[in-house]
């Protein structure tokens, strides 16, 4: 009797799947410039009660739209996944750092720890990484798994800057 009970709950565990719980916009085209640009964003995020993962890829973020993103993102310590990638199309260069600080600093305060981060395909070069570098040397940063930076346009000076924010990863 008692095997045929494990049986069963073998049986039920093995068709239980659990699915990340989060918010996505990608593929939107949103052009969020202003804390009420991203209202929508952030309600999302401030309805999900588990918000594991936020996709933002295909969007556009300005510096005020990725500080209300951050504020919201600050309540929820159980954050693992950022894909963002693709975000800053038709932004000036001298934006893209401090909205990366901002969302950086946003999921330093909730305490999150990331297991992904990709930011490809985002073509910030060289000053992007100084965006990141808090980030990159924060406890959130220390359970990541997988980093992406595809076509960023880093080149030999981002390399460098990025391998002296990422020495204690070695």
């Amino acid at each position: 009797m008692a095997s045929t009970n494990l049986e069963s709950v073998t049986a039920a565990l093995q068709n239980t799947h659990v699915s990340p719980s989060g918010v996505s916009f990608s593929g939107k085209s949103l052009k969020l410039d202003s804390e009420d640009d991203a209202k929508p964003v952030t309600e999302a995020i401030d309805n999900c009660t588990e918000l594991q993962y936020l996709n933002l890829e295909g969007n556009t973020l300005g510096v005020e739209a990725s500080k209300a993103i951050a504020k919201a993102i600050e309540k929820h310590p159980e954050f693992k996944r950022a894909l963002w990638k693709d975000m800053f199309t038709g932004r000036m260069k001298t934006e893209i750092p401090k909205a990366l600080q901002y969302l950086g600093d946003g999921l330093v305060t909730a305490g999150a720890h990331l297991t992904e981060l990709d930011l490809s395909d985002n073509a910030f070069g060289p000053i992007g990484v100084e965006g990141l570098a808090s980030l990159l040397r924060s406890s959130s940063c220390y359970a990541l798994e997988e980093l992406r930076l595809n076509n960023n346009g880093l080149g030999i000076t981002g390399g460098k800057l990025f391998s002296i924010c990422t020495d204690r990863l070695l």
